[in-house]
């Protein structure tokens, strides 16, 4: 029956070791994961890394280049690189930092508050009034470039319903100081008439709209996704402890926990080694299956920095913890075997004494014996 018993203690904690493998082979990247993804001040850092403020400019005159529905920039008789300076006049980077930041503090407050959208506001008035100005000095800019009008063209201008940005020629009396505060008027007209600038700001409340229902879900989601690291510590340590409780003999103990935890983790650090060293082709081989995409290559490489700055944060806690449990599982490992090898010498030393103490007492008996031999005649002649 202490037999039976015995086996059966062996079999469960065997099987508690191969679930002490498992959560740390599966937990530790999900600890990771829940980490990285659920502070968004590594999300913020992240943006800032891969200088996603500057290269945001960069896609959009790619994409709209290669957008035959977008012809602006074909018409307009300016490089690139002057285009791309007047957008970041127009959009600042250090607005575009600021309100995207803000838009994401509201989404990890929306994910934790439990209320049924993002809040959040983007001021545009400063958008509007640097397009105002940028527009005005481009178009300025680009009549004072034209070639002086003829009669001809000049009575052909008077005719025709003016528009600036057909000119192809600059007229004798031009007034640069009065055109441009005419422009101004007029583009703030235009603007005041399209939805989007009609208000100075934009509230998150009077276009995003979503289920309550799926609100919950992702909330809930979100909530558990965020105990992950707890979960995870909490499942490790009561293994550990199971096995210590139910694997017979103290070394065996030591021994066991310390193998199952040297193994995983150094499986997870080969891991990490190897995803390291192989992120450049396993993305572009993902990208080759994206058609419509990998033709974008400003697109193409945002998304990779972006992609390898979040999993150099991953894969860092990874290591981080990968690092600790070999740590942790080298010393109870060593620790099992000191504690085996001290058990033997202790039971060597045990039989020893043994011996040293069966012979004494041998000893004393056959002394005793011969006494009594000599004892016995004396005895007899009385």
């Amino acid at each position: 029956m202490k037999s039976c018993f015995g086996s059966c203690r062996s079999i469960i904690s065997v099987f508690f070791c191969i679930l002490l493998f498992i959560f740390i082979l599966i937990g530790i990247p999900l600890l990771s994961l829940s980490l990285v993804l659920t502070n968004p001040e590594n999300i913020k850092s992240t943006l800032v890394e891969v200088n996603i403020y500057e290269e945001v400019y960069n896609v959009a005159l790619d994409v709209s280049s290669k957008n035959e529905d977008i012809d602006f920039i074909e018409k307009i008789d300016k490089s690139e690189e002057e285009i791309k300076t007047s957008l970041k006049k127009i959009i600042t980077p250090d607005w575009l930092k600021q309100n995207v930041e803000n838009i994401i503090d509201s989404v990890y407050i929306w994910l934790d508050s439990g209320t049924q959208i993002p809040e959040f506001t983007v001021d545009l008035s400063e958008v509007e009034t640097n397009a105002i100005n940028e527009g005005s000095t481009f178009l300025i800019d680009y009549i004072e470039d034209l070639p002086d009008c003829s009669q001809e063209e000049m009575q052909s201008m008077q005719s025709e319903s003016f528009n600036p940005f057909d000119m192809s020629c600059k007229p004798a009396d031009f007034d640069t100081a009065s055109f441009e505060d005419e422009f101004k008027i007029k583009m703030e007209e235009e603007l005041n008439k399209n939805e989007t600038f009609e208000k100075e700001e934009f509230n998150s409340s009077e276009v995003i709209k979503l289920d309550t229902e799926i609100v919950e879900k992702i909330q809930k989601g979100y909530s558990i996704f965020k105990k992950v690291p707890i979960i995870v510590a909490v499942c490790i340590l009561v293994t550990t402890i199971l096995i210590f409780l139910l694997m017979p003999g103290l070394s065996n103990k030591f021994l066991a926990s310390g193998i199952g935890l040297v193994l995983s983790s150094a499986l997870l650090l080969f891991g990490n080694f190897f995803i390291n060293n192989n992120f450049t082709s396993i993305f572009n081989d993902q990208i080759q299956k994206l058609d419509d995409i990998k033709k974008e290559e400003s697109i193409v490489n945002l998304a990779q920095n972006l992609v390898r700055s979040l999993l150099d944060a991953w894969l860092h806690f990874i290591r981080q913890y990968s690092l600790v449990i070999v740590i942790v599982g080298l010393i109870l490992f060593i620790g099992g075997i000191i504690l085996k090898f001290t058990k033997k010498k202790y039971y060597i030393e045990d039989d020893s004494e043994g011996d040293k103490q069966d012979s004494r007492e041998s000893a004393k008996k056959e002394k005793r014996i011969q006494e009594e031999e000599k004892s016995t005649p004396e005895v007899r002649l009385k």
